[in-house]
């Protein structure tokens, strides 16, 4: 359990660090202005970084991948059908996320960051791999009643 809490902490530092990476916009507005002018052109969008192109990307074919799914199963009362389209869209979602960590792994591979492309793929190992669930331990048989 600690194990799966310090992943989903780390793909979730690992997530925040990729959105931080687009190039801040610049403040435009000065203290007692309104936000938005009637006359003044639409702001341009804000450029992605390459590595969030490629992830908004994956985002987007997971989203159309799950919707079909999710549609399928509002349309079937078959529940082992069902239960199938729950088991596609839960593995799209992992797949979805191994990507992502992937791309993030190649990205700081070529930027040259040893400790991130060390915890991505520590990330990468456990998703895969995952550690089997040890067995509880046996438990001593109590004794027959002893009044």
């Amino acid at each position: 359990m600690r194990n799966s809490l310090m992943l989903l902490a780390l793909l979730l530092a690992l997530l925040v660090a990729a959105l931080a990476v687009g190039a801040p916009q610049p403040v435009t507005e000065k203290p007692g202005e309104p936000a938005e002018r009637p006359d003044a052109p639409p702001a341009p969008e804000r450029q992605l970084s390459p590595m969030m192109v490629e992830i908004t990307a994956l985002l987007e074919a997971e989203k159309l991948a799950v919707e079909e799914r999710r549609l399928e199963m509002s349309q079937t009362t078959d529940m082992a059908r069902r239960l199938e389209l729950m088991t596609e869209i839960h593995q799209l979602k992992m797949d979805t996320e191994l990507e992502i960590l992937r791309v993030q792994l190649r990205h700081a591979r070529q930027a040259g960051r040893l400790d991130t492309v060390a915890e991505i793929e520590q990330a990468i190992e456990f998703m895969t791999n995952p550690r089997p669930v040890p067995a509880p331990a046996p438990r001593p048989v109590p004794a027959a009643d002893r009044r």
